[in-house]
């Protein structure tokens, strides 16, 4: 295994609390509904994931860095729309703290009695569950949402599950740098 900065930091998110921590970043985004939490937040979460699976997957150091230049521009160019145009930032949601409180419990206490036990190839279940919630809470975000920032946060983490899979998954297709 080889120790790059990405997986030093992946080593250290590799822990059930580095694991509990990105799950907890996930769902404040939609609970805490403010733009400025939820840009930063969205680009901590997937610059988590890439990685945790640098250091789990020892992915190529091409494929991550490229990941993570293309959330870094990818939240600063949301955040200069934020800036630039702070009406599109100032929509208010379609509901309110308790209704996506509600939403976020429903979707846990779903996922827990149910236990679909969806398992991608070449990732543990802890990858896999983060992967999946970090994507329905962007989907939660995008759904609950009128401002067209918050959408492209919420966007932002739907492509959490394509990134963590096209790295692993297809490496050398090229598709892992242009998600």
């Amino acid at each position: 295994m080889n120790l790059t900065p990405f997986s030093a930091i992946g080593l250290l998110l590799a822990t059930g609390p580095g694991i509990l921590l990105l799950a907890i970043l996930a769902a404040s985004i939609v609970l805490l509904w403010d733009w400025r939490w939820a840009l930063p937040g969205a680009v901590m979460v997937l610059l988590g994931l890439s990685s945790i699976q640098a250091a789990l997957h020892s992915s190529d150091l091409l494929v991550t860095a490229s990941q993570w230049l293309a959330v870094i521009v990818a939240g600063v160019l949301l955040g200069l729309a934020g800036r630039i145009h702070p009406a599109a930032a100032r929509v208010h949601a379609n509901s309110n703290w308790v209704t996506r409180l509600i939403a976020l419990l429903f979707m846990l206490g779903a996922w827990w009695v149910i236990d679909p036990g969806v398992s991608l190839p070449l990732f543990t279940q802890v990858e896999t569950d983060l992967i999946i919630w970090t994507g329905l809470c962007g989907l939660l975000l995008v759904s609950l949402s009128a401002a067209p920032l918050h959408t492209g946060i919420g966007l932002l983490l739907l492509m959490a599950p394509l990134q963590a899979t096209a790295a692993i998954l297809l490496p050398g297709a090229g598709l892992a740098i242009v998600a």
